[in-house]
């Protein structure tokens, strides 16, 4: 239910007994959030020890039978275990962090593979296309040069054009 605020004739509550009523509530929900985080962290844990201690082919049924969750949950718990120093570690500039903050740190290097992966495919398809077009002169039936194909269709100079043709040669040699 909603608080609602009265006027002050109503209410004899000085300044001071609110500030530490409220820093007081303040404290109180950032301990429940680090406690819910840490119990999940333990949960987790456990999890895997039972599922350790399962033979091949049984957890899943183990877990329906005596996991009060869901099988999702039961996932995350187990990943926040997995990965419980990197949280840490991505989480000392914070002082609260949900169950869900914590996840979300997880899959932030993720992200940030998958848009490194946009980004070498598209250097790398990118070069190999202009390397190609370049290399068996495809471009002669319009224009004299490739170079001068390369400023026309696409609007990309001479260096440009060099870089990503380098860079998909670099790409593929490291591959």
């Amino acid at each position: 239910m909603g608080h609602s605020i009265t006027p002050n004739e109503d209410r004899q509550t000085s300044l001071a007994t609110l500030a530490s009523e409220i820093n007081a509530h303040h404290q109180a929900a950032e301990a429940a959030l680090n406690r819910g985080l840490e119990e999940a962290h333990k949960c987790g844990e456990l999890l895997l020890e039972a599922k350790a201690a399962c033979q091949h082919g049984t957890w899943q049924k183990w877990l329906a039978d005596n996991f009060r969750g869901s099988t999702r949950t039961a996932q995350v718990y187990m990943r926040l275990a997995n990965h419980w120093a990197e949280i840490e570690a991505k989480s000392a500039d914070s002082a609260l962090l949900s169950i869900d903050g914590a996840v979300k740190l997880l899959a932030a290097p993720n992200q940030l593979a998958q848009q490194e992966g946009v980004i070498f495919t598209h250097l790398l398809d990118r070069g190999r296309a202009l390397r190609a077009i370049r290399d068996n002169r495809l471009y002669r039936e319009q224009y004299r040069g490739f170079y001068a194909y390369c400023l026309g269709r696409w609007d990309m100079e001479r260096e440009e054009v060099d870089l990503y043709i380098r860079a998909a040669e670099l790409l593929e040699a490291s591959a």
